[in-house]
């Protein structure tokens, strides 16, 4: 359905990040979408701090769990270049302008990435699923210890097939430059 790129609180030094996302992103979802046999629907990126994205991860929680009290613990993003969820309309990527501007060998296979997690969200069953996991790290429902390891499983499953996806990166930027 397509890709919208935008900027949140970027420094001069971070816009190059913004101008080689917007450059990249159309092609590499069509990249990973084609490889995945599935589209991802729409999806948003948005090039930012992610040290900053925590009270926008939790109002697109409270959303997707319908509440307006979610807990208040900090979602620590650690050393990652990216960060891919969803709201109740479409795919939610958040990329880190300050790892990346740092690192800009790192943006092609990290767009790829968090693409190939847009389009596992878009699995049927993916996002309802997600929900209920999500409710359970917030402590508003309670999940059992087998279904947590099923969830664990499949989070590490997931994660190998968006790194596999990776490989990807070098046609993108063959094709795009």
């Amino acid at each position: 359905m397509g890709v919208r790129v935008s900027g949140r609180g970027l420094s001069v030094k971070q816009r190059p990040v913004l101008d080689e996302v917007r450059a990249l992103a159309p092609r590499a979802l069509s990249l990973v979408e084609g490889y995945m046999g599935r589209s991802a629907g729409r999806v948003e990126v948005m090039v930012m701090d992610l040290g900053c994205s925590h009270d926008l991860l939790v109002a697109v929680h409270q959303e997707l769990l319908g509440t307006r009290n979610l807990p208040t613990h900090r979602w620590e993003h650690g050393a990652v270049f990216g960060h891919t969820t969803f709201s109740a309309s479409e795919s939610l990527v958040l990329l880190d302008a300050v790892r990346l501007a740092r690192q800009p060998g790192e943006l092609p296979p990290t767009v790829v990435h968090e693409f190939a997690h847009a389009v596992q969200f878009a699995r049927p069953g993916a996002r309802e699923l997600a929900v209920r996991y999500l409710g359970d790290d917030y402590g508003l429902i309670r999940i059992g210890r087998r279904e947590v390891r099923k969830a664990n499983r499949e989070t590490a499953r997931d994660e190998q097939e968006a790194r596999d996806m990776e490989f990807l990166a070098d046609q993108l930027v063959k094709e795009v430059a």
